[in-house]
């Protein structure tokens, strides 16, 4: 029995070892600014399907709102039918591991561009982690949008960004 325990003490320690280890290459990437490094820990097909949705829910529920002249309502049935296309070509425009780098070097979530000395620690970074399941987690700190990481294909890489309510607001009031 001992010996079940410590043997399972010992495959969560290089769980979490091996998850930290990760992390902290994707940290060290963008505290970086490497490009290739951020993007050998990203699964953009993920990440894109995940702001996709968010957008596009947060699109839809914009538009479907009652009320409103004959305009308005031809105006918001346009936008219903073709919102999501844009939408969703514009997130593949964007999430390219170039232009996830230095959306990653930005202080904040789209905000201006961080001094240098303000980028993310790769030491501070998993002081944010929180385990959402034994294959799934999350970092926030709070300023920048939260980030998934999952293990998928035998390693952890990121597979979604959680985009605040108010940031998508103001990227489809442009």
């Amino acid at each position: 029995m001992k010996r079940v325990v410590a043997l399972l003490g010992v495959l969560i320690a290089a769980w979490v070892g091996y998850a930290a280890y990760a992390l902290n290459q994707f940290a060290d990437g963008v505290r970086n600014g490497d490009a290739p490094q951020i993007a050998a820990h990203v699964d953009f097909p993920a990440v894109r399907a995940s702001l996709k949705e968010q957008a596009n829910a947060a699109l839809l529920a914009n538009v479907s709102r009652p009320g409103g002249d004959l305009g308005g309502r031809i105006a918001a049935g346009l936008a219903a039918a073709l919102g999501p296309g844009v939408v969703n070509n514009l997130v593949d425009t964007l999430v390219t591991p170039a232009g996830f780098s230095e959306l990653m070097q930005r202080d904040g979530a789209g905000g201006a561009p961080a001094a240098p000395g303000e980028k993310i620690r790769a030491d501070g970074f998993l002081r944010y982690a929180s385990i959402v399941s034994p294959t799934q987690i999350r970092i926030s700190d709070g300023k920048k949008p939260p980030l998934l990481f999952s293990f998928t294909g035998g390693t952890w890489k990121l597979t979604g960004v959680e985009l605040p309510p108010d940031l998508i607001k103001q990227m489809l009031a442009r």
